[in-house]
């Protein structure tokens, strides 16, 4: 399953957060109408992420209701925000113990907000080696900075608040990949917010 959500916060336009979530999505598929595949690949756009994850909740919901096996979900929360300027990326205090390596390699490039971040939970490392070994054969270009979380992502809440958690917490296997949200766009949830700078 490949999902985003299609809702933003009153006073945003939502261009970020999360019409690039549901843009990419669409590329995806259109992508991917051209390959034939073993398994269905659902592309879903949620409802009400900003209002407590409504949408991914009555979705895993009902998939659990009706015993459909969500093999993987891969959720798109703002991919549209990048910079090459120094300084564009900030770390939240204590991610730099947490998370080490991310850490150096941020700090390493400057602090440049030129990275999309993957964030998985412990039941989803199958799912996020996978995607990395597809990234390195197919756009190895790509930057990714990507974090196992232990449990379901308990010790850091601040990476629960999307659309994943709702996964994550029915015990499917999850990704997320965003931008990094209020850590690199300054406009986060504001009547300015934007994709790039």
């Amino acid at each position: 399953m490949i999902g985003a959500h299609f809702d933003t916060v009153d006073g945003s336009p939502g261009v970020d957060d999360n019409a690039s979530g549901v843009i990419a999505v669409l590329a995806v598929a259109k992508v991917l109408q051209k390959c034939t595949f073993t398994h269905t690949i659902t592309f879903v756009a949620f409802d009400q992420e900003e209002k407590g994850l409504l949408g991914s909740k009555e979705y895993v919901r009902k998939a659990l209701e009706d015993h459909v096996n969500v093999n993987g979900a891969i959720i798109l929360d703002m991919v549209g925000y990048f910079s090459e300027k120094p300084h564009s990326q900030t770390i939240p205090e204590g991610m730099d113990q947490l998370f080490p390596e991310a850490y150096k390699m941020v700090a390493g490039d400057e602090f440049r907000g030129n990275f999309l971040l993957s964030v998985a939970n412990q039941n989803s490392v199958g799912l996020s080696l996978s995607f990395d070994s597809c990234r390195s054969l197919y756009s190895s270009d790509l930057k990714v900075g990507s974090l196992v979380l232990p449990g379901n992502g308990e010790i850091a809440p601040d990476f629960r608040r999307s659309d994943h958690a709702s996964f994550w917490d029915a015990g499917f296997k999850a990704l997320y990949f965003g931008d990094g949200a209020n850590t690199r766009n300054v406009n986060y949830h504001s009547s300015t917010m934007h994709w790039v700078r």
